[in-house]
């Protein structure tokens, strides 16, 4: 699980952004082990910002774009679901992923639109100020994970990767599996590591409190914002 966890830390690190949606994926599964390892703000933002950026990624092209693999991932943008009460409705993450989801629908049937967003607007809302904060949620995600873990650390395991470029590469893959880390999630928490330290965190964590003319596209972008932006904090 740490190896897996190094190789999803490296992808953020290198800006991996094609590979975003298996972090997301890794993210989604052990919030779904271990309820009680994000707050359900956190997990959205993290979550949610992950895909979107993927999304913006995929839809940056020039020419024609490809459908086919954009919405699947576009199906995949909605506030997180849980059975337990921490992940109750949100209404400021139901707003941004309506927001975001009319967004890409203008930029994949407006090409002028498109250009006018990716020249003016990604650079400020989704630049490296976006991408800075997604690093800080996700290795605040990591370093919960990872107390919840045997030794070696995180720390440890990411510097035995970084000198193994095949094994991260096959750390990647392996994150690519949901089943895979399902049962290494399985394994954790029968061994008492996910289940006994998620009941630590739980007893210590408090849930916090398109337009296809130039013009109107202009004229929302005050109420779009960046994704991180528009949910604000993440604690």
């Amino acid at each position: 699980m740490r190896l897996v966890s190094a190789a999803m830390w490296k992808v953020i690190k290198e800006r991996n952004v094609l590979h975003y949606g298996t972090v997301e994926d890794f993210v989604t599964l052990a919030c779904e082990s271990v309820p009680a390892l994000l707050t359900g703000r956190h997990q959205a933002k993290l979550a949610l910002g992950l895909r979107a950026r993927l999304i913006l990624e995929l839809c940056s092209g020039q020419g024609p774009l490809d459908l086919q693999l954009i919405l699947p991932h576009l199906d995949k943008i909605r506030s997180p679901v849980s059975s337990s009460r921490r992940l109750k409705k949100d209404v400021k993450i139901e707003n941004t992923v309506d927001n975001f989801r009319l967004l890409v629908q203008t930029l994949t049937k407006d090409a002028t639109a498109r250009e006018l967003f990716y020249k003016e607007e990604f650079p400020v809302q989704y630049g490296p100020q976006f991408d800075q904060e997604l690093e800080k949620l996700l290795w605040e995600f990591l370093v919960r994970l990872d107390l919840l873990l045997p030794v070696p650390n995180l720390a440890q395991t990411v510097s035995w990767l970084s000198a193994s470029p095949a094994v991260l590469e096959e750390c990647a893959q392996a994150a690519s599996q949901p089943q895979l880390l399902k049962t290494l999630l399985h394994y954790q928490t029968c061994h008492g590591h996910l289940e006994s330290a998620g009941t630590a965190l739980a007893a210590k964590q408090k849930e916090p409190r398109r337009e296809k003319t130039v013009g109107r596209y202009r004229a929302g972008r005050r109420e779009r914002g960046s994704w991180l932006t528009a949910l604000g904090g993440w604690r």
